[in-house]
């Protein structure tokens, strides 16, 4: 059995990284990267939007809680108009619930639950006020 000289060896493992080198860029060439979107600026205006609502909305002082099956929403500076609140269910989205209400002239809407709707929820509420759009964000409970 002949036995490879040292160099040879060497050449070999060169090669063999520069083979296996060259066949990962050609894998990489073919795959299909979407790193950036075609509307891009259109979506960074509408996620800085949302991140403004969201901050307006945290300043407001809303405040959320279940009594009697019904999600009571407290708006403490509101009077009037309407109150879009989407339930998502971490664990099972086909489960999610969209509930809309008048905000009373007390500031405080208050949205029916129906008994099936046990577990933890992520409510995220919506409204308009002056012209701005707000978000809440809060994790609910429901007995």
């Amino acid at each position: 059995m002949s036995r490879f000289h040292w160099g040879w060896r060497i050449g070999l493992v060169y090669t063999a990284f520069a083979l296996s080198t060259l066949g990962f860029v050609a894998f990489a060439m073919t795959q299909r990267v979407d790193l950036v979107r075609d509307d891009y600026y259109q979506e960074s205006l509408r996620t800085t939007a949302a991140q403004a609502a969201l901050q307006r909305g945290r300043a407001s002082g809303v405040t959320l809680r279940v009594e009697d099956g019904s999600l009571c929403v407290g708006m403490p500076h509101a009077s009037s108009g309407k109150v879009h609140v989407h339930l998502y269910r971490p664990d099972n989205p086909a489960r999610d619930q969209h509930l809309s209400g008048e905000i009373q002239s007390d500031g405080t809407v208050s949205l029916p639950l129906s008994r099936d709707m046990r577990g933890n929820w992520r409510a995220i509420i919506s409204w308009t006020r002056d012209g701005e759009a707000m978000t809440y964000e809060q994790s609910v409970m429901l007995p």
